[in-house]
Parts: structure tokens; sequence; C-alpha cells
């Protein structure tokens, strides 16, 4: 497992320009404060598919790959109980046949 991410951002391809450091600066009550980084939508998609291939997935994400696989197996059980022949015979018990 990686123990940190690098990143490195230029404002244009090719400049020379880089990104060194990312000033703190105070903010009034009720101002609203400077973006500190703008990603396009291609540029955050980039983003995201790079972590991904770098192994880093979303916890939540994680969770529902377990409830995803875990409804899949229920839904192929209730799947074979309705639309396949059973393959053993149930007896109900005398004490099922009765009403109370």
């Amino acid at each position: 497992m990686m123990e940190h991410l690098d990143f490195f951002v230029n404002n244009v391809p090719h400049c020379g320009a880089w990104v060194r450091d990312f000033e703190f600066v105070q903010v009034r009550e009720g101002e609203v404060p400077p973006q500190a980084l703008r990603l396009s939508y291609g540029q955050a998609q980039e983003l995201m598919d790079r972590l991904y291939a770098a192994g880093l997935r979303p916890t939540e994400q994680r969770d529902r790959a377990g409830v995803l696989a875990a409804t899949e197996c229920h839904l192929q059980d209730m799947r074979r109980l309705v639309f396949e022949k059973p393959s053993l015979q149930l007896e109900l018990l005398p004490c099922h046949k009765t009403r109370i």
C-alpha cells in the first residue's frame, strides 16, 4: 500500500509553470473563500481513474460491492425456487396441516 500520493499541477501543459505550495489566507466571516483547486469534469475523471488504477477505492464502494454480491446470490436463489423444478419433495408434518 502506498504511504502518500504526490500531485504535480500545472496550468498549461509544457509551459514550465508548476504549482509549488498552497497558500492559507484569512477569510472574514460571511466572505466566500478563494478556491484552492479547480478541475474540469474531464480532469476530475482522469484523477479518479488514476487513483483507481493505483488501487484506491472509495470505502463506501467496497461495502456496496459486498451488499450487491449478496443481493445477486439471493436473487439467484429466488429464481431457482420460483422457476426451476424442486429437486426434493417437502412434506408437511401433521401439526402444520391443521389450522389453529
